[in-house]
C-alpha cells in the first residue's frame, strides 16, 4: 500500500475530528465551523477539553448546506 492509499484509508476510517482537522479536510475555516456550532446548525461534542465533530454530523451538515 502506498502513502496516498494509506492516508485515504486512515481518513475514511476516522469517525470523529477536531475542529481544525475537519476544517482542513472539508476546506473551510475553523472559525466557520465554530460559528455553525454556536448557531446550532452543526452538532459537536466535548470530550474532556477537546471539542470533536462526528464524521456523520459533518456529512449531514454539508449535505444540508448543499441543498440551500
Amino acid at each position: 500500500m502506498n502513502a496516498q492509499q494509506n492516508r485515504s484509508t486512515s481518513i475514511t476510517n476516522r469517525r470523529a475530528w477536531s475542529i481544525a482537522e475537519a476544517g482542513r479536510i472539508y476546506g473551510v475555516s475553523r472559525g466557520f465551523l465554530l460559528n455553525r456550532i454556536k448557531q446550532g446548525t452543526l452538532h459537536a461534542r466535548k470530550v474532556g477539553r477537546r471539542v470533536i465533530i462526528l464524521d456523520s454530523d459533518l456529512l449531514a451538515f454539508f449535505e444540508s448546506e448543499r441543498g440551500k
